[in-house]
C-alpha cells in the first residue's frame, strides 16, 4: 500500500528553441522511501496493481503539482501533465471537470499529455474531453509518437498542439542509417498537422543536433536538467551550450547551402557549355550518347524525361569507367517522385538547372543528388554520387 503523504511530484524542464530557455516542466511521480526517492513509473505501468489506487495516486500527483505550480511567478511557463483518459472520464463522472483552475492555475499554462494508444474509452468521448480543455486554453500533446504502430488518423483527430517523440526510443528501434529519415518524416507529419515537435530523452549534444535539424521546437532530457522536486532553472552550462550549438548548426547549414548553390551554378555553366558542342535533340538517344562522353567526371547515371515524367531514353550508367545502356527504363514514369513536378515547374519558369538535396538511391541505397536541366523537347536528369566524407 502506498502512503500518499510520501508521494510527491517532480518536475523536468522542457526547453524552447525559440527562446533557448525553459518553456515548461513535465510532472513526474516520485515516492519517498527508506532507500531514497523512487520513480512511480513501474507502479503505474504494472497491470497487476490496484487500478483504483493508481488513480488516487495520479490525482494526488496532479493536485500537488498544480498547487506548487500556482506559486511560480513566471506566468509564461507551462506545466505538462500526463493524463489517463479512462481516469479522466471517471473524474468527469464524479463532477470534477475543472480540476485545473480550482488550484489557481490558468489553463493556458497547462499542456495535457495523452498517449495515443493507452485508453479504453471510446475515441469520440476522449475527443470531446480534449475539446473541452482546449476551449479553456489548454494545449494538447500526444506522447510516445513513433512508439509501436501509431495511428496517424487517430493522432490527427485529436488536433494536437505538440507531438512528443522519445529520441532514444527511435534511435534504439531504427537502423542508424534511416534514423534521420524517420525524424524528418515526423517533422513533415507535425508540420502538416500544425503541431510543434518535442523531443525528449536528449542526453548528448549530437542528439540535440538531430532534434534541431529535424525541426524540433522543444527539447527535454538530462542535457538540460534531471527531474527535481523544485522548479529549477536551466543549467547555466546547458544554456550556454544550446546557444553555442545552435549558432554552430546555423553556420554549418549556411555553408552547406552555399556549397549547394555554388555546385548548382557550376553544373548549369558546364551543361550550357557542353550543349553548344553536341547534336540537337532531334533524336534523344543520339543526344544522350554524345552528351555522356562529357560527363564521366561528375555523374554516374543520365537520362531524359518529358514534362509529364515519362523517360524518353535508356539509362546511361557509368560502370568501370564505361557507359552502358539500360533500355528497361525507357518509358517509365517518374512524376510520382516528390521533387519531380516542383522541379519541372521551376525549370519551365526559370530555364535553368536545379540540384536536389541528398537522398538515398532506390537501387543502390547510396546517397546521391540529381541535377535536372531543361533541354530542347525534354529535361535532362543526371545522378551524382555524393562523397559522404565531404557532406
Amino acid at each position: 500500500m502506498i502512503d500518499l503523504q510520501q508521494v510527491i511530484p517532480y518536475f523536468q524542464p522542457i526547453v524552447s528553441a525559440d527562446e533557448q530557455e525553459i518553456w515548461g516542466y513535465e510532472v513526474l511521480g516520485r515516492l519517498n522511501s527508506p532507500s531514497g526517492v523512487k520513480s512511480l513509473g513501474p507502479f503505474f505501468n504494472d497491470p497487476e496493481e490496484d487500478a483504483e489506487l493508481q488513480r488516487r495516486v495520479d490525482q494526488h500527483i496532479r493536485q500537488s503539482a498544480l498547487q506548487r505550480f500556482a506559486k511560480v511567478e513566471n506566468k509564461n511557463t507551462h506545466l505538462f501533465i500526463n493524463i489517463n483518459p479512462d481516469w479522466l472520464q471517471m473524474d468527469w463522472q464524479d463532477g470534477d471537470k475543472d480540476w485545473i483552475s480550482k488550484h489557481g492555475v490558468d489553463p493556458k499554462q497547462v499542456v495535457l499529455e495523452v498517449t495515443e494508444f493507452l485508453f479504453l474509452i471510446k475515441e469520440k468521448e476522449l475527443i470531446e474531453m480534449l475539446d473541452y480543455y482546449r476551449k479553456l486554453g489548454c494545449k494538447i500533446a500526444i506522447d510516445d509518437v513513433g512508439k509501436g504502430f501509431s495511428n496517424l488518423d487517430r493522432i490527427a483527430s485529436f488536433h494536437p498542439d505538440i507531438l512528443k517523440v522519445d529520441i532514444l526510443l527511435l534511435k534504439n528501434s531504427t537502423h542508424s542509417k534511416s534514423f534521420m529519415d524517420v525524424l524528418q518524416s515526423l517533422s513533415v507529419l507535425a508540420r502538416k498537422m500544425g503541431a510543434s515537435l518535442l523531443f525528449e530523452g536528449i542526453e548528448t549534444q549530437s542528439e540535440l543536433q538531430n532534434a534541431w535539424k529535424s525541426g524540433g521546437r522543444f527539447y527535454q532530457g538530462y542535457l538540460f536538467g534531471r527531474p527535481n522536486s523544485s522548479f529549477q532553472e536551466l543549467y547555466a552550462s546547458a544554456k550556454k551550450e544550446i546557444v553555442h550549438m545552435i549558432d554552430q548548426l546555423i553556420e554549418a547549414e549556411l555553408t552547406a547551402w552555399k556549397n549547394q548553390f555554388e555546385l548548382e551554378h557550376s553544373l548549369n555553366q558546364t551543361l550550357k557549355r557542353i550543349q553548344s558542342s553536341i547534336s540537337t535533340m532531334s533524336d534523344p538517344m543520339v543526344y544522350l550518347s554524345d552528351l555522356a562522353a562529357y560527363m564521366k567526371d561528375f555523374c554516374y547515371r543520365v537520362y531524359v524525361c518529358d514534362d509529364k515524367g515519362y523517360q524518353k531514353t535508356d539509362n546511361f550508367i557509368l560502370s568501370k569507367g564505361k557507359w552502358r545502356q539500360q533500355p528497361e527504363y525507357k518509358g517509365k514514369n517518374w512524376s510520382w517522385r516528390p521533387y519531380f513536378v516542383y522541379n519541372i515547374a521551376r525549370m519551365k519558369m526559370e530555364r535553368r538547372g536545379m540540384l536536389s538535396e541528398p537522398y538515398p538511391d532506390l537501387e543502390t541505397n547510396l546517397l546521391i543528388r540529381t541535377f535536372s536541366y531543361p533541354i530542347d523537347r525534354g529535361y535532362l536528369f543526371m545522378d551524382i554520387m555524393i562523397d559522404s566524407k565531404k557532406e
